[in-house]
């Protein structure tokens, strides 16, 4: 018979299962909106998962390689700052499903957020939409090290229901990688909006993205934005439908003077001229 690298596991309190141990050797998890429950013997297997995410992520243990699956057609509200808090290092939270069956996490509140604080985290295959206006970021990272973005899109809100930002670094965030995301918000918010705002992090990697945004009309303005501290960061394949400018937009990709990095083979589309240049990476 030809060899498998599959194995027989058991968690504890949970089903037999056939493991691939080249993915994890950590504990599985699984977050079920509809079926699931938050409380004592349940994440352990997709026949009774937890009902929401955070939950199945505080059952986790750090630097295992511990992973969070999220169920086809999850729909989960963040209400408060960190109401899916990661501050395990090396646990990832994984949607599946194709398209709409996505897992869906909504933010209600402006402070509604998803805190990264750990390192060697992952996030993939997640939708994220804001249902409340002026929503303030999606994403804060902060002394999240070596943080995996995979396919975790942004649906459009609608009216109204638009984000500031993304992402938020600070300077102990380094080795961020955000990819395969596909990001569409057609609203203009009624202040600054740093899509993707890295803070003195070091090596970002942010490449094969798509961001349709319509952007407050302001100089800062723009879908990355790399402060004066940030080092080596590197943005490449990724393309942009900027809207909402007058006369204001300086550059779709703006490092203010002392950042350093690489930005290459992107295409970036705008509704009005660019004041200075379409890469404003002055390092």
């Amino acid at each position: 018979m030809p060899g498998t690298v599959l194995m027989v596991t058991q968690q504890p309190g949970g089903l037999f299962a056939l493991t691939d141990p080249s993915e994890t050797t950590g504990s599985v998890f699984f977050v079920d909106s509809v079926t699931g429950t938050d409380g004592a013997g349940y994440g352990r297997d997709p026949t009774r998962p937890t009902a929401t995410i955070d939950y199945a992520h505080n059952l986790c243990a750090a630097n295992k390689g511990d992973r969070v699956y999220v169920m086809p057609g999850h729909a989960e509200t963040l209400a408060t700052a960190g109401a899916l808090t990661m501050d395990l290092d090396g646990v990832s939270i994984i949607g599946l499903g194709v398209g709409a069956q996505r897992p869906l996490i909504s933010f209600s509140a402006t402070g509604s957020t998803i805190v990264v604080s750990a390192d060697k985290c992952r996030l993939a295959n997640l939708q994220l939409k804001s249902t409340v206006n002026e929503l303030v970021k999606f994403i804060n990272a902060a002394g999240a090290e070596y943080l995996e973005i995979d396919a975790v899109d942004v649906i459009d809100g609608g009216s109204a229901k638009e984000a500031l930002q993304f992402i938020l670094t600070d300077a102990d965030s380094d080795y961020l990688e955000i990819k395969n995301c596909r990001h569409w918000q057609l609203t203009a918010g009624a202040t600054a909006q740093l899509w993707i705002a890295l803070v003195g992090c070091t090596g970002a990697y942010i490449h094969d993205n798509v961001f349709i945004l319509k952007l407050q009309d302001g100089a800062t303005c723009s879908a990355i934005n790399a402060d004066a501290n940030t080092r080596l960061s590197h943005f490449a394949r990724n393309t942009g439908h900027i809207t909402g400018y007058t006369a204001g937009l300086v550059s779709a990709v703006i490092g203010t003077s002392g950042a350093t990095g690489l930005h290459e083979n992107s295409y970036w589309y705008c509704d009005t001229t660019i004041t200075t240049t379409i890469n404003a990476c002055p390092s």
